[in-house]
């Protein structure tokens, strides 16, 4: 009776506390769903590319499914391929179903583009005067967004004015990238703005190398960002960590990583472990909430991120493939779940999953759970309120899920700490080695 009246109200709380914000109706999926990149000229750049090409034979981006995809690029000649990542490439660098090679090139192709001067210099100069020179970037993005005709513009405008809430003196530089005024634009008409966070390494002056490759790339908003260390197309593993709130592309990718360790940074530290053979995607293809957005307290932007990750694990290649969630990303998880070609759930840190039990996944992988002893996520209600909250705790033990130890792991973002039982266990599950994980 205790626990059911602490629940209830528990429940009453986040009720009355969104209710104060009027939270849904401002949050809802449809809302978190973005247009594709370059949709509006993808049409006419395909029809004059391949001459004679019935338009309604050229897939939208937005509702094609990666097969659909893949089956009519590979109607294409090599020119044509070519000229679709010279002309298109932020549709290309986006689509899934677009072979992987393409969809590189593409990417590649638009943030050498994006780079400028003075992004270089803003990268060399040390840590105090980085804010000074973040500040006249984006001063000097606002006034390129006033100028350009274009909703894709307004997006980059939108990024630029997110940005300045996050950026401080002692943060790792924050670089906002623009076209230079002289560069031609993509044929696509994508936003020519970009954002992404920087490191200089070991204290010296040079920016380091980002690990892997990038997959996908879309500046708007808080943007989003996918990116890939190994071999996809030869791995046996495959690894697709999704993050939770607060990652944004300005700092998802952060390498080296700052005092909150990104994911990139983890990402790393799992392939240190398992070997380069395995197959590692830091999956960021959705809108997070900010750590004291009450929208994270909602699903909304969880249904929307689904949908996209859905179809992004729908297009990886025959593999044994381990999603690692984290966070509100189990959320994210918990519904791209069903139906979902996956043979590993991992819920690290969750909230809950948006569901009682993991049967009610509907989904033949194996689901593990783990959570540290101090992480605060502990205090989480285990409620689910007319639509708010994510119900039970994947390590409860009535949830059904293989919780297993982490050992010296601490707080909420430290699972991949090296050394830990918690980085091992995850290593074990990735390379399908279940029979060698301790569980609790």
């Amino acid at each position: 009776m205790k626990a059911s009246i602490v629940m209830l109200l528990s429940g009453l709380i986040i009720v009355g506390s969104v209710a104060a914000t009027g939270w849904w109706a401002t949050d809802n999926p449809a809302s978190r769903v973005p247009e594709p990149l370059g949709i509006q000229a993808w049409k006419s750049i395909v029809t004059t590319i391949v001459p004679g090409i019935d338009a309604a034979a050229v897939p939208n981006p937005a509702t094609a499914s990666p097969t659909e995809v893949s089956a009519f690029i590979q109607l294409l000649t090599p020119a044509q391929r070519a000229d679709l990542v010279r002309l298109a490439p932020t549709t290309i660098g986006n689509l899934d179903g677009i072979p992987l090679t393409m969809r590189y090139e593409a990417n590649e192709s638009v943030l050498a583009e994006a780079s400028t001067p003075a992004v270089d210099r803003a990268l060399a100069v040390d840590a105090p005067t980085r804010a000074a020179a973040d500040r006249a970037a984006r001063a000097d993005q606002a006034a390129s967004a006033d100028s350009a005709a274009s909703a894709d513009s307004a997006a980059s405008a939108d990024s630029a004015a997110s940005a300045d809430s996050a950026a401080s003196a002692d943060e790792v530089a924050l670089a906002d990238w623009t076209a230079s005024a002289d560069g031609a634009a993509p044929a696509d008409g994508s936003a020519s703005s970009v954002r992404i966070e920087t490191t200089a390494g070991g204290g010296g002056s040079t920016p380091q190398a980002r690990p892997g490759r990038t997959l996908a790339y879309d500046p708007r908003g808080d943007g989003r960002v996918v990116q890939v260390l190994g071999d996809l197309n030869r791995a046996e593993h495959i690894a697709v960590l999704v993050p939770g709130s607060s990652w944004r592309l300005d700092n998802v990718l952060r390498w080296p990583s700052g005092r909150r360790v990104s994911p990139l940074a983890n990402a790393v530290r799992l392939q240190q472990t398992v070997g380069t053979d395995v197959a590692i995607v830091v999956w960021l293809g959705y809108d997070a909430p900010e750590r004291v957005d009450l929208s994270a307290v909602g699903s909304a932007r969880a249904i929307a991120g689904a949908v996209a990750l859905r179809r992004f694990l729908h297009s990886l290649p025959q593999a044994h493939v381990s999603l690692l969630c984290h966070s509100y990303g189990t959320v994210v998880c918990g519904r791209a779940i069903p139906g979902s070609p996956v043979d590993e759930v991992v819920a690290l840190a969750s909230p809950g999953m948006d569901v009682r039990t993991a049967d009610d996944l509907r989904t033949t992988a194996r689901v593990w759970a783990a959570r540290t002893a101090d992480d605060p996520i502990r205090i989480t209600p285990p409620v689910r309120v007319m639509g708010l909250g994510h119900s039970t705790s994947p390590v409860n033990p009535a949830f059904g899920a293989r919780v297993f130890r982490t050992g010296t792991a601490t707080g909420h973002d430290q699972y991949y700490t090296e050394g830990t039982e918690s980085l091992a266990n995850i290593a074990r599950i990735v390379l399908g080695r279940a029979a060698e994980v301790t569980l609790r």
